[in-house]
C-alpha cells in the first residue's frame, strides 16, 4: 500500500496558478526548468511550499492532459486539476472512491460530517 503524503495541505487546488505553470510546460519549458519565481507570491515560504506541490501534481499528468489544462475551458481545467489531485494524493483518491463515489451512486449530493467518519 502506498503511504499517504499529507503535503496536500500545503496548497489548495489554486487552479489559476496550476494552469499558469501548465502553460509554461506546454510552451516548451521542461518541468525541471520551472522555478518557484514562476508563482507570484509575497512570502517566500508560501511560494516554496505551493510550488513543491504544483510540481508533484504536474508530474503525474501526461502531455494531452497538460494541454487540456493549459488551453481548455475552465470546467475542463477543473476536471484536470481534480485528476492531478487524485493521481498525486492517495488519501484524496481513497476519499473519492470510498465516500464521494458511494454517495453519487445513490444520488446523494450532500456531503456531511458523518460521511468522513
Amino acid at each position: 500500500m502506498k503511504p499517504y503524503i499529507f503535503s496536500f495541505t500545503a496548497a489548495s487546488a489554486l487552479i489559476s496558478d496550476f494552469v499558469l505553470l501548465a502553460r509554461l510546460l506546454t510552451d516548451g519549458t521542461d518541468i525541471k526548468g520551472l522555478t518557484k519565481s514562476d508563482l507570484f507570491r509575497d512570502k517566500s515560504n508560501t511560494q516554496e511550499r505551493e510550488f513543491s506541490e504544483f510540481r508533484k501534481r504536474l508530474a503525474v499528468l501526461n502531455q494531452p492532459q497538460l494541454e487540456v489544462l493549459a488551453t481548455g475551458t475552465f470546467p475542463e481545467q477543473q476536471l484536470i486539476t481534480h485528476l492531478a489531485l487524485v493521481k498525486t494524493y492517495a488519501f484524496y483518491k481513497d476519499f473519492c472512491e470510498e465516500v464521494l463515489l458511494r454517495k453519487t451512486m445513490v444520488y446523494d449530493m450532500v456531503l456531511t460530517d458523518w460521511d468522513s467518519n
